[in-house]
């Protein structure tokens, strides 16, 4: 995957883009300097996420914490949820990935 679709997405206006962004950064695990730049630059978003109806800036402070990039110390109940519920979405995926790779070694 290519980083500049990533960063093309996070740095759209549109949130529904900025959600796909958000989302291939997690598939991928960017965490490149300038994946990471862009998602700092979402901190102060307030748009509303399609769906959820949270603040683009949660999910751009649970994304920073679940790379390592900046570990959130706050207290606000949507960025928690978020960094456990995409943290869950990350461990998923990785397990997906994996037997994937275990099943096409057997074939």
């Amino acid at each position: 995957m290519e980083c500049k679709e990533i960063i093309d997405n996070l740095t759209h206006k549109g949130t529904a883009f900025q959600m796909k962004g958000i989302v291939m950064s997690l598939d991928n695990h960017a965490d490149t300097p300038e994946v990471l730049d862009a998602l700092y630059a979402m901190k102060s978003c307030k748009a509303l996420a399609p769906l959820m109806r949270m603040p683009m800036c949660a999910y751009a402070m649970a994304v920073l914490d679940l790379f390592g990039a900046e570990p959130y110390r706050g207290n606000d109940p949507d960025v928690l949820y978020l960094i456990s519920y995409l943290g869950e979405y990350m461990r998923i995926r990785e397990n997906e990935k994996q037997s994937s790779v275990q099943q096409s070694d057997h074939i």
